[in-house]
């Protein structure tokens, strides 16, 4: 159930997820070892993986989009932190709120038009960034993500929240210094706000 290289052992449903998507995404030139930013943990799992999109020349970042992630996606069980900034997803595949162990996703900049349904069932995420996407709307399953500290939405097409929003636990006007929990501006929301 693992795969070896020179220096590390990793779980091979993980790295097959990585596999899967550089194939799905036709991204040339790259392989498992040099696909963005990844922390693994001592099982071999994915624990951090960070794949923005940057003309720079940096291990941090890539220089073609994705567009795509694998269906089963959601198997990487032990994942933490997911950071895919500026890349073209427009959906995320049915099995991502399996991700149950997700503390920190930050999707920004993306062309997300929905969420998944059932997106509350990431309880365990405290920083949710899914700015400057599309997102035309917002499930009602958000009251489930009942650790959530960090709520960033602006920039989307939002015309309505849905009245479960307010069953997060969030300072929702509170800032420290620079750093503001929630942001909204930026949609269509003249009304039909909770």
């Amino acid at each position: 159930s693992h795969i070896n290289s020179t220096l590390d052992c990793f779980y091979k449903t993980d790295w097959d997820i990585l596999s899967e998507l550089i194939i799905l995404n036709q991204l040339s030139n790259i392989d498992v070892n040099n696909l963005g930013y990844q922390i693994w943990d001592d099982n071999g799992r994915l624990k951090n993986f960070t794949l923005d999109f940057s003309p720079a020349d940096s291990p941090w970042y890539i220089n073609q989009k994705i567009y795509l992630l694998p269906e089963n996606f959601g198997n990487l069980e032990m994942l933490e932190t997911l950071e895919l900034y500026y890349h073209d997803l427009t959906v995320l595949p049915p099995t991502f709120p399996q991700l149950i162990n997700l503390r920190a996703l930050y999707l920004k900049g993306n062309k997300l038009k929905l969420l998944n349904p059932n997106f509350g069932s990431l309880s365990q995420l405290s920083t949710l960034d899914l700015g400057y996407n599309e997102l035309v709307s917002l499930p009602s399953s958000l009251s489930g993500l009942i650790n959530l500290e960090y709520f960033w939405i602006f920039g989307n097409e939002i015309v309505d929240i849905p009245n479960s929003v307010c069953e997060i636990d969030i300072n929702w006007s509170g800032e420290e210094g620079d750093f503001i929990y929630f942001g909204s501006g930026g949609n269509h929301l003249c009304s039909n706000v909770p």
